[in-house]
């Protein structure tokens, strides 16, 4: 990918862990600013399907391997986003639990970030105007020169409704509360995953605003960072 290396897009970067609504609020402002909107969080997914596609044993090589056909064959379309597979848009099968915590497992090899690394950093360049970028590092590895760092999270408990929701449970179903706590495991040792790993843990940056989102609706979250960035951009 050539980028012209005199652009600088006006860049805010989206940290956080799952469930914080890093990539609803991200989507939605990229669709409001006219910006790029990039979630790098989905690459490291498409990893996980990949290997769980092809059904051989999860090791570090075939992780490794794995990352590198993403590289080679996916295909990244921003808006609207969809990730290209063997022909197909593959995005509406990375949301489960499963892709979500073996997609963590990868995060964590050396091989495996270095190999994605280049292609975010060149989607990042290669925005337009502006770029919104969600993850666990954008702003400590991924893009630290970012203009503007946020980080979200909110409560395991409110979290894990969030996830819940995402993967099409209803609240006042039978067994919700069993797929509650279930979700809410999955969730507990995901963080665990991010934030431990020795390679890039899940961190807020030194000068990154923290924001709860546990009381705040998303329409919420979406005005304050707009204000944020209107504040810091003036656009």
């Amino acid at each position: 990918m050539n980028v012209n290396q005199r652009h600088r897009p006006f860049v805010v970067t989206v940290d956080g862990p799952a469930g914080s609504g890093k990539s609803s609020v991200c989507q939605e402002i990229g669709s409001i600013k006219g910006w790029l909107h990039i979630n790098t969080g989905l690459i490291y997914r498409a990893v996980a399907y990949c290997l769980m596609k092809e059904g051989v044993p999860v090791t570090q090589e075939s992780l490794v391997s794995a990352a590198n056909r993403v590289a080679k064959e996916c295909k990244w379309i921003a808006v609207p986003s969809e990730l290209w597979l063997d022909g197909r848009n593959i995005i509406s099968e990375l949301g489960c639990p499963k892709i979500g915590q073996l997609a963590s497992r990868a995060a964590g090899i050396a091989e495996v970030r270095h190999t994605l690394l280049s292609i975010q950093r060149q989607l990042i360049a290669s925005a337009p105007t502006g770029a919104i970028v969600d993850g666990r590092d954008i702003a400590t590895v991924i893009y630290p020169q970012a203009q503007l760092k946020l980080f979200l999270t909110a409560s395991i408990e409110e979290r894990a409704k969030r996830r819940l929701e995402q993967l099409g449970g209803v609240l006042d179903e039978k067994n919700t509360i069993d797929s509650l706590e279930e979700v809410k495991r999955g969730i507990v040792h995901r963080d665990r995953q991010d934030e431990k790993r020795s390679i890039a843990p899940m961190k807020q940056a030194n000068d990154a605003v923290l924001i709860d989102t546990s009381s705040l609706s998303e329409k919420d979250v979406i005005d304050l960072v707009l204000k944020m960035i209107q504040e810091r951009f003036d656009v």
